[in-house]
């Protein structure tokens, strides 16, 4: 079940997904290459150029193990922090 779901996306992930389509959205499930440092984003909306990020459980309760957990902290936060230097540089542009 957890393979397919990060191949095929979460019940959340597809349910949102759904959702925005339903509101007439693109929607882009597991994207790379979006940001710098091959991370995959959850959820993309290019009309809109909003990434859209779902934290399951695993990103705060040890489920796979601590050490698993520890890593993907430090993955979310090198990912947080490069989306937010991202959209910080994307607002720049947008005030000239």
């Amino acid at each position: 079940a957890l393979r397919m779901a990060a191949v095929e996306g979460s019940k959340a992930e597809k349910s949102l997904k759904r959702k925005l389509m339903g509101e007439g959205y693109d929607v882009m499930m597991h994207k790379r290459n979006l940001i710098e440092g091959n991370f995959e984003i959850d959820l993309f909306l290019p009309e809109i150029n909003t990434i859209i990020e779902i934290d399951g459980p695993q990103h705060f309760v040890p489920i796979f193990g601590e050490d698993k957990l520890k890593e993907t902290i430090k993955f979310d936060s090198i990912k947080n922090g490069l989306l937010l230097t991202q959209m910080r540089k994307q607002e720049k542009r947008n005030r000239k």
